[in-house]
């Protein structure tokens, strides 16, 4: 049995991501399709759906906007696209990691295992969280799709590893229906705070820069499991 460490996890994801980008386009998607979606990931995730450009998409693209229309349909299309290639990557990188957390029969590790998964593949490529806030912000059937499709099986299985911590009396009872949703969100902020902090605290630019993922991962599972408090203080 492959022992579960951080170590492990980190390494999983970068072969995993290594071997997708590795994966070149064909010559045709290389020079419109392929391009298309990257210049589409930067639109959608900082302007959203609503604010987004299929005209600044193809001049970021470079390409005319017809190319667009021919293999995507329309601005829709395009976002679906987006998200879909978005999660390919990540999908896999948690599938396979999925598998070595299950091997563990000790709750509370499983639960380190699939947080330190969570924050190690979206420090990764942050596009997907930035892209599900963007349709928080504006609810629409594009939420719904892809909540369903991509964003609730993950929780789904983070409320059953909380669920095991909970009856191994791991951790406290937890409210239902949202705790993992505002655990997600928690570990996510330091993706989303990034450019905060670095206006707030303009000399940690290096500091930041210099910290080993794994360090970085150690310091949030400490903060979320362990609190702040150096003793209880609250009832």
């Amino acid at each position: 049995m492959q022992k579960l460490s951080l170590e492990t996890i980190l390494s999983i994801i970068d072969n995993l991501s290594s071997s997708a980008q590795s994966q070149a386009l064909s010559p045709a998607e290389s020079d419109g399709k392929g391009r298309l979606i990257d210049a589409a990931k930067i639109e959608f995730s900082q302007k959203g759906f609503a604010g987004a450009s299929v005209l600044t998409i193809s001049e970021r693209a470079g390409v005319k906007q017809p190319l667009l229309n021919y293999h995507f349909g329309n601005k829709e299309g395009l976002w679906r696209a987006v998200i879909e290639n978005t999660y390919a990557i990540s999908t896999a990188e948690w599938e396979k990691v999925r598998t070595l957390i299950l091997q563990n029969e000790d709750p509370l590790t499983r639960l380190k295992g699939v947080l330190a998964a969570f924050i190690a593949i979206h420090h990764r490529d942050p596009t997907a969280q930035a892209l599900v806030y963007a349709e928080v912000a504006q609810p629409s059937a594009r939420l719904e799709w892809m909540v369903d499709r991509f964003v609730k099986p993950f929780h789904i299985f983070l409320d059953s590893i909380l669920q095991e911590c909970i009856d191994a009396n791991q951790i406290k009872q937890l409210p239902d229906r949202y705790a993992s949703v505002m655990i997600t969100i928690m570990l996510n902020s330091h993706l989303l705070g990034a450019n905060l902090i670095l206006r707030l605290y303009p000399e940690s630019l290096g500091e930041a820069a210099e910290m080993p993922l794994d360090e970085r991962i150690q310091q949030l599972l400490d903060i979320l499991l362990n609190g702040i408090c150096v003793s209880k203080t609250l009832g």
